[in-house]
């Protein structure tokens, strides 16, 4: 049996009443290097570095426990950022799935707990995409609020915490664009 085959019948636990799986998919597997690595991969290494030399010297100082507490602290960010985001990251989209109904779009993901994120076609106000050379990307969808929004995508960037509400890292991403704007469409005209 094929793979969409398992993923549609994953999803067909969810359905309601006259509503179609058109597509499935879930995010590419594996380390994947995202543009902003080019400047986070350096800092983090950079910070590592400094945090050490920082909890070592306060240690060889005799520093009080707090200090120590603290510099120690930094380190294991610096390691989780160099390190345990890129681990996250690939658990985060190995427990993905997607699936695009004719009513909405349906997202299944959790390392440890699933949770279903379900979003209707015709409350999507504004969809994005970003797509690689080979085919590959993200649709970004509903980014209204900014103020959230621009607090959540800086954690990404730093956490590597994908959006519940984003399709990352599919396969042939313009293709599924342009599915979801024939739905909308669709949805709107009715």
């Amino acid at each position: 049996m094929n793979t969409k085959t398992n993923y549609d019948r994953l999803f067909k636990q969810f359905l309601e009443d006259k509503e179609n799986i058109i597509w499935t998919d879930k995010p590419k597997t594996g380390i994947v290097f995202r543009s902003e690595d080019i400047i986070m991969i350096p800092f983090s290494i950079l910070w590592v570095i400094n945090a050490i030399y920082f909890f070592t010297s306060a240690y060889s100082l005799s520093a009080p426990f707090f200090f120590l507490l603290s510099s120690f602290i930094f380190v294991i960010i610096g390691v989780f950022s160099v390190f345990a985001r890129f681990i996250i990251d690939v658990l985060q989209r190995d427990n993905t799935l997607y699936a695009i109904t004719n009513e909405r779009i349906m997202i299944l993901s959790g390392i440890f707990d699933k949770s279903l994120k379900s979003i209707p076609i015709i409350s999507l106000k504004e969809i994005n995409y970003t797509e690689k050379v080979n085919g590959t990307g993200t649709i970004s969808i509903d980014k209204e609020n900014k103020a959230i929004n621009g607090y959540r995508d800086g954690l990404s960037v730093w956490f590597r915490i994908n959006p519940a509400s984003d399709l990352v890292q599919i396969s042939d991403v313009r293709k599924v664009y342009n599915l979801i704007n024939e739905l909308r469409s669709a949805k709107n005209l009715a």
